[in-house]
């Protein structure tokens, strides 16, 4: 029985690993420990804990719990090599995409802070806050009401994937 269909996640549960905070796990040939050492990659399915060195992928551990049997063909080689190198593009594009939202948003709120500097020196000055300060102010408001928007979207990856996956295409076909 071929189990590509069973998560690389849920292989490392039934070989003795078990979920520990982010990438690190709980390495199954190490004596339990205080802190995890096995580093998990689930995107290249692979994992390697820091601590022994034991090491595991995809194959190695179908092979160890038994579940291969056959070797994949050339095709299907082939198949899972451009997917891997797919998602990685795609892993790649979210990244720039929220360093770029994340470095956006640094930059309104420093803007909004000048502006705000400015109606306070005006207001010290015994002025009243020039209209054209208020539009600034207003415009940093409803830009980073659209910014926080894009970064919700961005890392509320789960409920997002296909839209997010779509865009990332598209842009990719045009470019």
């Amino acid at each position: 029985m071929s189990c590509g269909s069973i998560t690389f996640e849920h292989l490392l549960q039934q070989g003795g690993a078990r979920p520990g905070r982010g990438r690190r796990w709980s390495c199954p040939s190490c004596p339990p420990g205080k802190y995890p050492s096995l580093a998990v990659d689930l995107l290249w399915e692979l994992a390697f804990c820091h601590r022994c060195h034991w090491k595991a992928s995809r194959r190695s551990l179908e092979r160890y719990l038994g579940i291969e049997d056959r070797v994949p063909t050339a095709s299907e080689l082939r198949t899972q090599a451009t997917i891997r190198w797919e998602a990685g593009r795609f892993a790649e594009w979210i990244r720039t995409k929220r360093i770029a939202t994340a470095a956006l948003l640094r930059d309104l709120g420093r803007h909004e802070a000048a502006w705000r500097e400015e109606g306070r020196a005006e207001l010290a000055a015994c002025k009243p806050v020039s209209e054209r300060i208020w539009e600034k102010l207003e415009l940093c408001v409803r830009w980073q009401e659209r910014v926080e928007a894009q970064w919700q979207r961005l890392f509320n990856f789960e409920a997002n994937a296909k839209e997010l996956y779509r865009e990332f295409s598209s842009e990719r076909e045009t470019a």
